[in-house]
C-alpha cells in the first residue's frame, strides 16, 4: 500500500474527491551490499536506455452503451427483505495497553511529521529499519520486497524487510514514482517525462531481476483525461500480472465510467457505470476479479443505467461490485438500500475471502468504521469507528484514515486512526479475538514485510 498523503495536501485532495463523489452521487541507512544494481531510468524523453516501448495499439472507438430508459424504483424494501442483504454483526475491536503477541512480521510505516523519518518496525524484537525520508511505498506481494522513493537519493529503492538495498532506480529527469508491484518481480512505476503537460503519465513496467523496461501509455478508447482520477496509478490503467486484462476510466455518455478491458483481443468485457472516482479498483491476488464501489443505478438525462439487474429498493449512496474477468458483475453489499454511505479504502485480503473497507456517511456525520466483508457469503462485521467524535460533519468529512494493510495469512490487519487534531495511530488488530495494539504514532502504515528466512 502506498501513503502519501501529508499535512495541508490531505485536506485538498480529500475535499476535491469529496465535491466529485457529490457531484456524481466517491537521512537514508543502508547497509552496502555488493549486489546493488543501479538502474537509470529513460534518462531523457529521446534516449530511453534499455526501454521496450509498447504503445496502444490501434483501437476502434466504441460509441457509448445504450440504456434501458426505466423508471427508479419505487418499492421499499420491508424490514426482513433489507436484513437478509445487509447482514451486519457489530463487533466492536478492544484496544489492549500490553503488548502485543509475538509476530514475526515487519510493518512498513510513512511518517506524518515532516521532522521524522519512516521506517520498518520488526513487530517481534520492536527494532526499527530506518529508511529516510519516502514516499510512494509499496510492497511486493509476497512480502518480501519493498520499493519507494527517496527524496533525498532522487532514486526509488527497492530493499528487504531488513532495509538492504535489492536494486536502485535513478531518476535523472522528471517525476517516477511507485505505483504497485504487478507480481513478486514487476514493479509498476508511474512516469512523467514523455509529456509533462499531460494530465495523465504512462506506465513503465520494472522488471526487478533483468531491469527491463516496458511502457503503456494512457489510449485506450475514449480513456478519462478531463480530470485526472487520484488511482495509485497516475496512468489510471490497472493491470493483471498476466497483461490479458485492464482496468481504466473512460469518459462516456453515462458518465465516467469503469471499463474492463480485454488487452489481446481489443475489446470491452464489462463496464461499472458511474463508478468510484476516490479509490483504486484493485484485482484480487489471482487476477480473476476486481472491486469497485458504485451506485446500483445513475440516472442521466432520464435515462437509468444499472449496475445490477435485482432492481432493488435504492435511497442513495454507493455499493461494493466485484467483476470478473469474464464479465460478471457481483453486488457485494446493499448500504444502499437502507441509508446514503460510501465504501472508501478496500482492499482484498491475501487469500481472497475477506475485503476490508471503511463505511463513511457524511451527510450523517458519522464515525467512519471499519469493516470486513466475508465474500464467501457475504456477511460483513463493523468493528466500529477507528476516529475519535467528530465535532462537525466538516471534519467527520476530513477524517480519512489510510488504506488497512493485510498480513500474508490474512489474520491480522494494519489500520491508522485519526483524531481532531490530526493525530495519527497505527494499530494491529488480531481478527481471531478482536483485540488491537498500537504500535506507532504520527504514522500511517504502509504495507506488511516478511523476512527472507
Amino acid at each position: 500500500m502506498n501513503t502519501r498523503k501529508i499535512g495541508h495536501e490531505i485536506i485538498v485532495i480529500i475535499i476535491v474527491i469529496m465535491l466529485m463523489k457529490i457531484m456524481t452521487g466517491c537521512l537514508s541507512i543502508y547497509p552496502s551490499t555488493p549486489t546493488t544494481q543501479k538502474t537509470a531510468l529513460l534518462d531523457t524523453p529521446e534516449k530511453r536506455i534499455s526501454a521496450t516501448i509498447k504503445s496502444s495499439p490501434n483501437y476502434t472507438q466504441t460509441k457509448s452503451p445504450s440504456a434501458i430508459k426505466t423508471l427508479l424504483p419505487s418499492k421499499t424494501p420491508s424490514p426482513t427483505q433489507t436484513e437478509e442483504l445487509i447482514r451486519v454483526e457489530t463487533k466492536c475491536l478492544e484496544k489492549m495497553v500490553n503488548n502485543p503477541p509475538d509476530n514475526n512480521g515487519h510493518v512498513v510505516l510513512h511518517s506524518y511529521n515532516e521532522k521524522d523519518p519512516s521506517y520498518i518496525l520488526d513487530l517481534k524484537t520492536g527494532d526499527k529499519t530506518i529508511l529516510g525520508f519516502t514516499q510512494w511505498e509499496t510492497v511486493s506481494p509476497n512480502g518480501r520486497m519493498l520499493a519507494y522513493k527517496d527524496n533525498n537519493l532522487q532514486a526509488i529503492l527497492v530493499t528487504d524487510a531488513d532495509g538492504n538495498k535489492i536494486n536502485e532506480i535513478q531518476i535523472t529527469q522528471g517525476d517516477i514514482s511507485p505505483a504497485y508491484w504487478l507480481d513478486n518481480q514487476r514493479l509498476l512505476l508511474n512516469n512523467n517525462l514523455n509529456n509533462p503537460n499531460s494530465p495523465l503519465r504512462s506506465l513503465i513496467i520494472f522488471d526487478i531481476k533483468t531491469n527491463k523496461q516496458d511502457e503503456w501509455l494512457p489510449e485506450y478508447p475514449q480513456q478519462n483525461k478531463e480530470i485526472p482520477i487520484p488511482w495509485e496509478s497516475l496512468s489510471n490503467l490497472i493491470i493483471t500480472p498476466s497483461l490479458k486484462y485492464l482496468i481504466y476510466p473512460a469518459l462516456e455518455g453515462s458518465g465516467v465510467n469503469i471499463i474492463l478491458w480485454d488487452i489481446q483481443f481489443s475489446h470491452v468485457i464489462a463496464r461499472i457505470y458511474s463508478a468510484d472516482r476516490g479509490n483504486t479498483p484493485w484485482w484480487s491476488y489471482d487476477g480473476t476479479r476486481f472491486i469497485t464501489s458504485a451506485r446500483p443505478l445513475v440516472e442521466i438525462d432520464g435515462i437509468t443505467y444499472r449496475n445490477t439487474t435485482d432492481k432493488l429498493a435504492y435511497r442513495d449512496g454507493t455499493d461494493l461490485f466485484q467483476v470478473s474477468i469474464t464479465g460478471e458483475i457481483t453486488r457485494l453489499t446493499y448500504f444502499s438500500m437502507e441509508k446514503p454511505v460510501t465504501q472508501e479504502n478496500y482492499i482484498w485480503s491475501p487469500d481472497g475471502k475477506k475485503i476490508s473497507f471503511i463505511l463513511y456517511d457524511f451527510l450523517a456525520g458519522e464515525l467512519p468504521q471499519l469493516m470486513i466483508l466475508d465474500t464467501r457469503n457475504l456477511n460483513i462485521t463493523n468493528y466500529c469507528g477507528i476516529s475519535n467524535p467528530p465535532q462537525n460533519k466538516v471534519s467527520a468529512i476530513l477524517m480519512w484514515p489510510p488504506k488497512a494493510v493485510w498480513s500474508p495469512d490474512s489474520q491480522w490487519l494494519v489500520f491508522t486512526e485519526v483524531d481532531n487534531n490530526w493525530n495519527y495511530k497505527v494499530y494491529i488488530f488480531d481478527l481471531e479475538n478482536g483485540f488491537a495494539w498500537k504500535i506507532a504514532d504520527n504514522a500511517g502504515a504502509s504495507g506488511w514485510m516478511v523476512d527472507e528466512h
